[in-house]
């Protein structure tokens, strides 16, 4: 074989792709890694009886369950692809809660790994110039984030969540796909824009939190492709916006049959239960509180309950209102530039909007598995910006943020592996709510005092459901 220069070329465009590939392979291992624990959780009694090991439907995988897949209201919701992949589980796996939690974290990794690949591609196309290095570990860092995060143990320990690991899959690999589209010139780009549309179909398919997806297409083409501007006429705006009409249509399609899904199981409160103007409040209160447990996740809770009575608590709810008003006015305020932080925050807000609180659905009034996608938008601005650090200050300061990146993921993994330890069973479950908030939900003690009936320990089984008469007479 010659030694010419094409051969050399060829292996160097090899090894580069290896190179290319091998980051985001490694983050998803470690994120899989980082979850093992969770194959040697169960079962726990809230949802996954009405999911897994009460539905006799999952137990037959043909065409009289796809048909009930798609008329069926689960939970409270609509959607058919969770179902069957919950089907496709006890085919393999019968009522081994092993085989699902493993599929959960398979898609949990996928995502990470598609989290990486979306964050260096909007990283390079928002930049003028490319530095290489800088965005692998913007993107590294933002997917490690995304991956080892606490507060999204809930979304990948809980069998019922796996609407939330499968519908954010294709949400991810539908932006992937959008941004593939506007970056090609030629024929064949229709065919990513088709793609991204079957991608959509298939991720509100598997949960309808992702009907915000159109807006955060607008979103992406404001920054980083920047084919819509802020305060100016673009010549494209109209073809921009009226590509976006297929994804809305879809959109409010599935928000319609939501809406009649939660309706049909009375899990709408009434406006005199919980008023508007709580509604409101609790909403801000909402994206700071979702915040504070990304930048500090402690205590962690499955439920957390709204007020006694729908009471608020002023100076916490109108302090939290005004930390987010002073945000979103900043971010706004350098909107015309094509500010890549008002873009990630403007995700961050949009994404949140179906479970912020304003058309409420159960009685929590957070729930971490709600911040499983919206967590992106402040997870990309902290890679984004350490990435800038990287990009400007000296050897022997990058030193010394990679030594605090390493720590703060430790102590992540570290945690997250602890909160995995909570969703074991449901006993353990539920007595981690209540040495929380004591005067919890009265569902918490119910579901307690059944975990302690299944054990056979009736005392404390009655104990329980004294509790829960209490707090509900």
């Amino acid at each position: 074989m010659k030694k010419d220069g094409t051969q050399t070329t060829h292996n160097g465009f090899a090894w580069n792709k290896t190179l290319t590939w091998l980051p985001p392979i490694l983050v998803a291992v470690i994120t899989f890694l980082v979850y093992l624990p969770s194959l040697k959780n169960g079962f726990v009694n809230w949802d996954d009886p009405l999911y897994v090991y009460e539905n006799l439907h999952i137990q037959s995988l043909d065409f009289r369950f796809v048909k009930w897949c798609f008329t069926a209201v689960v939970a409270s919701l609509w959607h058919p692809l969770t179902l069957i992949s919950l089907s496709s589980d006890y085919a393999i796996w019968g009522l081994n809660p092993w085989g699902y939690h493993l599929t959960n974290i398979i898609f949990h990794s996928f995502n990470t790994l598609l989290v990486f690949i979306l964050a260096k591609r909007l990283i390079e196309y928002g930049k003028v110039e490319r530095n290489n290095k800088n965005t692998l570990i913007a993107a590294a860092v933002t997917s490690l984030l995304f991956g080892v995060h606490p507060i999204h143990v809930e979304s990948v320990a809980w069998i019922s969540e796996r609407k939330d690991v499968l519908s954010a899959f294709f949400f991810l690999l539908t932006l992937i796909s959008y941004i593939k589209y506007v970056s090609m010139a030629d024929s064949k780009r229709s065919r990513f824009y088709i793609l991204s549309i079957m991608l959509f179909i298939f991720a509100l398919l598997s949960k309808p939190m992702v009907v915000t997806l159109p807006i955060i297409l607008l979103i992406l083409d404001y920054y980083p492709c920047r084919r819509l501007t802020v305060g100016e006429e673009s010549r494209n705006a109209k073809s921009v916006i009226y590509e976006k009409i297929p994804f809305f249509a879809l959109s409010l399609l599935t928000a319609g049959i939501t809406i009649w899904a939660h309706h049909s199981s009375g899990d709408l409160p009434t406006l005199e239960k919980i008023p508007l103007g709580v509604r409101i409040l609790s909403a801000m209160r909402g994206y700071i509180f979702y915040l504070s447990k990304m930048i500090m996740p402690l205590d962690l809770a499955p439920l957390y309950p709204y007020p006694a009575n729908g009471n608020v608590f002023p100076f916490e709810h109108i302090g939290f209102s005004a930390l987010l008003l002073i945000i979103t006015y900043y971010a706004f305020r350098y909107a015309k530039r094509g500010n890549p932080f008002t873009a990630a925050w403007l995700y961050y807000l949009i994404t949140l909007v179906p479970v912020i609180g304003i058309v409420q659905v159960g009685a929590q009034a957070a729930a971490d598995r709600y911040t499983y996608l919206p967590s992106l938008g402040p997870f990309l601005i902290t890679g984004a910006s350490i990435g800038y650090l990287f990009e400007y200050l000296k050897t022997r300061y990058r030193i010394i943020i990679i030594i605090i990146l390493l720590s703060a993921l430790a102590a992540l993994s570290s945690m997250t592996t602890k909160q995995i330890g909570i969703w074991r069973d449901s006993l353990t479950l539920w007595s981690h709510e209540i040495k929380l908030l004591p005067d919890t939900e009265p569902v918490v003690y119910c579901n307690l005092g059944l975990a302690y009936y299944d054990q056979g320990r009736l005392d404390e089984a009655i104990q329980a459901y004294m509790t829960a008469l209490r707090l509900k007479p």
